[in-house]
């Protein structure tokens, strides 16, 4: 959980605009992340909370670390997981150059 009023704080200023990433005619297009340092106002204990500010702050971290590992096994051209599917990790898009991946029903 990324937002921050999973933990019960408020947050304004998460996102800006950048007029240069504006895309016309596309809602919400140009708008871009800011660190938590760059963040309007974070008032936290605004809501009840559903996990506390110590689980998010663990929940970021996690994630952070996840994102990576993740991106120097895509670095590395490794797969990412072991089984059926050899080429899982390996394969990507001609066009967008992004990672496919295998799904299984």
């Amino acid at each position: 959980m990324k937002k921050p009023a999973y933990a019960g704080a408020f947050a304004y200023g998460r996102r800006r605009l950048d007029p240069a990433r504006q895309v016309a005619g596309r809602y919400a297009s140009g708008r871009t992340r800011q660190m938590r340092t760059e963040w309007l106002a974070l008032v936290k204990d605004v809501y009840p909370a559903y996990i506390t500010w110590e689980e998010h702050e663990q929940n970021l971290t996690t994630i952070e670390e996840n994102r990576q590992k993740m991106a120097e096994r895509l670095t590395r051209k490794q797969a990412i997981r072991s089984g059926a599917a050899l080429l899982t990790g390996l394969v990507r898009c001609g066009l967008c150059d992004h990672a496919m991946r295998v799904i299984y029903k």
